[in-house]
C-alpha cells in the first residue's frame, strides 16, 4: 500500500459521524486488496493496545485501486493517532511484503511520547460534559469552543486560560487563569445552540446560502454566513476567500454576535476535516453531478453523493432537510440508503408533472413537505394545503424564468427558511428584494449593461452541468435582444479529460462567434500552465468553432478586456469561472458598465 493522504477529521465525515483519522492508499500491482486492509486492522489493534488507545470504527472504503483506512479516536491524541495510523499502515505493507523495513522500538516510543504530550484528560471532560448537556463542542489546535454564537464561550488551547471569581468567562468571552475550567466551573446555562442551516450541493450552493442569509436577515436575525468568496456577520465581511469549510464555519459559530448561521458546506471540506459541527437544524442539497471525481477517494457520482450527504446526517431528527426531486442522483441514494436520512424530507422541484410526479404526489399524500414551482408560482406545499409564494417571474434572480436554476435555488432556500420559522410573508419579501448583482448575489449570474448595448453576464459556472445551466439563460437574453456571444472559458486542471469535454460541448452548444480562454493559475492542480486551455481549443475546434474564433490570454481580466476592445454592438460576453473579482469589476466600472 502507498498512502497518498493522511489527516485527522475533526468533525462527523463519510465515514463516521464523530472525530477520527483517515488515510487513501493505492494498493501496488499483484498486491490482495483484501488481505493488505486486514493487515491494516491487525496492525492498527496491536499498536492502539500497546498504547492503551481506545480506538473503533474502524473502516475501509474500496474506490478503484485503492481504499480508505480510517478509525474514530479521542479528540484529543487525533495526531498522535493520525501517525499510528500510518504505521499501521507501513507495517502492514512490510508484513504482506515479508519485511521489516521499519525498527521495531523506535516509531513505538516516539508514538508512545506524541500520545502523552497530547492527553489532555480536562478537555475529554468538558467533552463529556458537553455533549450530555447538548451542548456544542468545537475544538481544533488553538481553541475549544463550548456553544455557538451569541451563546458560546471560546477558551484559547494551549494558552493559559480559566474562569475568574468575577464572572470573566461569560457566553462569547476567551478567559484568563491558569488551565481549561473543570466542567463544574463552566456557565452552561448560559451556553446552547443558535439556529444552523448546511448548504451543499455540486452547484447552487452559493447562491442559496447567499439568499437563505437574506431571507433570515428579513426577519431581523443578526446572520452569520459562510459561503464561497467570504464570510459575513450581520452583513459585515470578516474574511475573504473560498470560505466553504469547517475552520470558515467555525469562524461563524465563534462569534458572539451571531444569532443564527447559515454554512456553505463544499465538499472538499467534508473529505478533508469533516463537518464543523455535529447537529444543525436543516440541511440542503441543491443537486448532485459529475465534478471533482478522482479526489479523496471518490471516483464516481455516486460517492460523491454520499460525501455530500453528510450534512443531512447531521440533521437532527426534528429537523428538516431539502433535496432536489429533480436530480436523479439525489432521488436514487434517497431510495437506496434511506438511513442517511434521519429528519423528515422537504423535496423541491421545477417539475412537480415531470419525473418525479409519483414520488412528490405519494410524498404528499403521505403528509409530508414540498417546494414546487406550479403554474408560475413557487408555492409551499404540505399534505393537501398549498401556499403560494410569489410569482416566478418576480424572483428578480430568475430573470424572469429564464434562470430555472435560480428558481430550484429558491425553492430550495425557502424550505430551510420554513424549517428556521420564518413566516410565508418575510419569505416571500425577502425573495422580492435579492438581486443578481454585485450587492447581493456577487460574481453569480450577474448581468451589466454598457456602452453600445454591450452587456456582460458574470458567473461562476465552472463544470458541464453548471454551464448547461446558464445555456437557457443566455438564449433568453439574446432572443430578448439579438446579437453576437463571447464567451470567456476557463477550467480547474484537476478535471478529466472527459470534464473538459463535457464543458467544451455545452460552450459550443451556446454558438458564441469567439472564446476566449485561460489558464486558472492557482488551480493547475498537476496539469502543465497553458495545458488546459490548449486542450479546450482542440476540443472546440472539433465542435466546429473556427480556430480564429479562439484566444488566448493570460488572466480573466486580460481576456475581458481583449473582448470588450472588439465587442459588436449589442453583444453579450458571458464569463465563466469569474474569480478576479476586483480586476473585472474595476474594468467594467472604468468602462462605464452598470446592473442591467
Amino acid at each position: 500500500m502507498r498512502i497518498l493522504d493522511s489527516r485527522r477529521l475533526i468533525g462527523p465525515n463519510m465515514q463516521m459521524l464523530r472525530p477520527g483519522v483517515v488515510a487513501e492508499v493505492l494498493f501496488e500491482p499483484g498486491e490482495d486488496p483484501a488481505a493488505a486492509v486486514e493487515a491494516w486492522r491487525a496492525q492498527v489493534g496491536s499498536l492502539s493496545a500497546l498504547l492503551a488507545l481506545a480506538v473503533d470504527e474502524l473502516r475501509a472504503r474500496p474506490f478503484a485501486g485503492g481504499a480508505v483506512l480510517s478509525f474514530a479516536a479521542p479528540t484529543d491524541v487525533l495526531l498522535a493517532a493520525s501517525d499510528l495510523n500510518d504505521l499501521a499502515i507501513a507495517r502492514a505493507t512490510d508484513a504482506a511484503a515479508g519485511q521489516q523495513r521499519i525498527s521495531a522500538s523506535e516509531p513505538i516510543d516516539a508514538l508512545r511520547a506524541a500520545f502523552a504530550a497530547q492527553f489532555n484528560p480536562r478537555l475529554l471532560a468538558l467533552e463529556a460534559e458537553a455533549k450530555k448537556r447538548g451542548v456544542p463542542f468545537l475544538a481544533d489546535d488553538d481553541t475549544l469552543s463550548l456553544g455557538m454564537g451569541a451563546r458560546s464561550l471560546s477558551l484559547p488551547l494551549g494558552a493559559p486560560h480559566g474562569v475568574d471569581e468575577n464572572g470573566e468567562g461569560a457566553a462569547g468571552r476567551a478567559q484568563a487563569g491558569s488551565a481549561l475550567p473543570s466542567p463544574d466551573e463552566v456557565r452552561w446555562s448560559e451556553l446552547g445552540r443558535v439556529p444552523t442551516a448546511l448548504i451543499t450541493g455540486t452547484n447552487g450552493k452559493t447562491t442559496s446560502a447567499r439568499l437563505l442569509a437574506h431571507l433570515l436577515a428579513q426577519s431581523g436575525a443578526r446572520v452569520g454566513l459562510a459561503a464561497t468568496d467570504f464570510v459575513s456577520v450581520g452583513g459585515e465581511i470578516l474574511e475573504r476567500g473560498d470560505f466553504t469549510g469547517p475552520a470558515a464555519a467555525r469562524l461563524v459559530l465563534r462569534d458572539p454576535r451571531v444569532e443564527v448561521a447559515v454554512l456553505e458546506t463544499a465538499r472538499g471540506g467534508i473529505l478533508r476535516r469533516g463537518l464543523a459541527i455535529d447537529s444543525a437544524d436543516c440541511a440542503l442539497i441543491t443537486n448532485v453531478a459529475d465534478d471533482h471525481l478522482g479526489e479523496y477517494g471518490i471516483d464516481s457520482v455516486r460517492a460523491l453523493a454520499r460525501a455530500k450527504a453528510v450534512v443531512a446526517r447531521a440533521v437532527r431528527p426534528d429537523g428538516r432537510i431539502a433535496l432536489n426531486a429533480d436530480n436523479d442522483e439525489l432521488v436514487s441514494l434517497w431510495r437506496e440508503a434511506p438511513e442517511l436520512f434521519g429528519a423528515p424530507i422537504v423535496w423541491f422541484s421545477l417539475a412537480p408533472q415531470g419525473p418525479a410526479r409519483a414520488l412528490l404526489e405519494a410524498h404528499l399524500a403521505a403528509g409530508g413537505e414540498a417546494m414546487l414551482l406550479e403554474e408560475g408560482q413557487l408555492v409551499r406545499r404540505a399534505g393537501a394545503a398549498r401556499e403560494p409564494l410569489l410569482a416566478a417571474r418576480e424572483l428578480p434572480i430568475s430573470f424572469g424564468g429564464a434562470a430555472a436554476y435560480n428558481l430550484a435555488n429558491a425553492l430550495g432556500a425557502s424550505a430551510l427558511a420554513f424549517a428556521l420559522g420564518l413566516s410565508r410573508e418575510t419569505i416571500a419579501r425577502g425573495l422580492a428584494s435579492f438581486r443578481p448583482d454585485g450587492k447581493d448575489n456577487p460574481g453569480r449570474s450577474n448581468l451589466l449593461e454598457g456602452p453600445g448595448g454591450v452587456r456582460v453576464l458574470v458567473d461562476f459556472g465552472h463544470n458541464a452541468h453548471g454551464v448547461h445551466q446558464l445555456g437557457a439563460l443566455v438564449a433568453a437574453l439574446r432572443a430578448a435582444r439579438p446579437g453576437p456571444l463571447t464567451t470567456l472559458g476557463a477550467c480547474a486542471g484537476d478535471r478529466s479529460d472527459e470534464n473538459l469535454r463535457a464543458l467544451a460541448v455545452e460552450i459550443a452548444a451556446m454558438q458564441p462567434r469567439r472564446v476566449l480562454l485561460r489558464d486558472l493559475l492557482d488551480y493547475l492542480r498537476g496539469r502543465a500552465p497553458g495545458e488546459v486551455p490548449q486542450k479546450m481549443a482542440a476540443l472546440l475546434e472539433g465542435l466546429g468553432l473556427a480556430r480564429e474564433a479562439l484566444s488566448f490570454h493570460e488572466s480573466e481580466a486580460a481576456a475581458l478586456r481583449a473582448a470588450l476592445d472588439s465587442a459588436q454592438p449589442g453583444e453579450l460576453i458571458l464569463i465563466l469561472v469569474h474569480l478576479e473579482s476586483e480586476a473585472v469589476g474595476a474594468l467594467l466600472e472604468s468602462r462605464g458598465f452598470r446592473s442591467a
